[in-house]
């Protein structure tokens, strides 16, 4: 039974080589960042959303600056788990698997899809790691913008069917009450 489903694992692979998997997680900001530019990111951001008059040039350089920051595993754990998610899929899967960020840090996934295409990616399945509440509408619009504009097949492997989010909880529950015992 194994062999069998590693042969049709193979098969799949091979049939498959220029698709791409593309983890996408929401993106979080430093903790080492500095809270005074923080504070001030947050203010010019929700002046803008609030129409009020903003120095844009101020909020774009601050923004870059969240997503530069260089990330470490203590001031961004979640960044270091996507690596090893990442890694750990390529070895399960096979497929070319990368990352990207809804906001906040790099690569974004507008970057990321164009990376995939200029390595000669023609088919590529988003993945959102958070399977409840998937990607953000603005992200989507994008992607479909992207879908018209460039000869790529992009499926997004959302939203997660109920019955695969339950197995996955109770097995970690699971894992946990057996270590009590």
């Amino acid at each position: 039974m194994e062999a069998t489903l590693l042969k049709s694992k193979e098969e799949t692979i091979r049939k498959e080589k220029k698709k791409a998997i593309l983890l996408v997680s929401k993106g979080y900001i430093p903790k080492d960042f500095p809270k005074d530019k923080l504070l001030e990111y947050f203010v010019l951001k929700l002046n803008s959303e609030l129409n009020k008059d903003v120095d844009e040039k101020k909020l774009k350089e601050l923004e870059n600056e969240i997503i530069n920051w260089p990330r470490t595993p203590n001031n961004d754990p979640s960044y270091f788990s996507l690596i090893n998610l990442r890694e750990e899929l390529y070895f399960v899967l096979g497929f070319n698997v990368e990352f990207a960020f809804e906001e906040y840090c790099a690569p974004s996934i507008r970057d990321a899809i164009f990376n995939l295409l200029s390595k000669g990616y023609s088919s590529i399945i988003i993945v959102p790691i958070d399977y409840i509440a998937g990607i953000n509408a603005k992200i989507l619009k994008e992607i479909e913008e992207i879908k018209k504009s460039k000869d790529i097949d992009i499926q997004i492997a959302w939203p997660y069917k109920l019955g695969l989010q339950a197995d996955f909880i109770a097995t970690h529950i699971l894992s946990f009450l057996r270590k009590s015992i």
